[in-house]
């Protein structure tokens, strides 16, 4: 028969900053549903979304600026919601340097008070003052506390 094999323990503190180590990389990762993870709207007509006080909501809407249109905010859902910076256009991944090419304009807001309310945008030349707008898209919000 072999010999009994003596386990080498590593000293408890070793131990226990590793556990710390874990922990901290765990929590540093945003889940679904937490505060930290976005609700992000993907350019529909047409849609809701529902969040916690402090969530952030992304609005991501198809645009080409090349023609003149650009989107605009009429609506704010200010009881609401906050905006959290500029809206922003990103040229479409396979335009590569491709002049007139389209694209995805994004729009942050920040969750700022429990409620109902709605964001509305049209997108329209700026200067065509009587004309309706080519397309709009409306997001109903709903902020909920948590564990409501």
């Amino acid at each position: 028969m072999g010999k009994a094999f003596r386990g080498v323990r590593a000293p408890a503190g070793t131990a226990l900053m590793a556990v710390l180590a874990a922990l901290a990389a765990c929590a540093g990762a945003p889940r679904p549903g937490s505060l930290r993870a976005p609700v992000v709207v993907d350019g529909a007509t047409e849609s809701a979304a529902a969040l916690r006080p402090g969530q952030e909501l992304v609005v991501r809407l198809r645009s080409n600026p090349s023609t003149g249109y650009a989107w605009s905010l009429v609506q704010g859902a200010a009881r609401v919601l906050a905006p959290a910076g500029e809206p922003l256009f990103e040229p479409d991944a396979n335009a590569q340097g491709r002049l007139g090419a389209g694209g995805m304009e994004t729009w942050r807001f920040r969750a700022i008070a429990t409620g109902r309310d709605a964001l509305r945008f049209e997108y329209r030349r700026p200067w065509e003052k009587d004309a309706p707008p080519a397309s709009t898209a409306t997001v109903d919000v709903e902020v909920r506390a948590e564990g409501s």
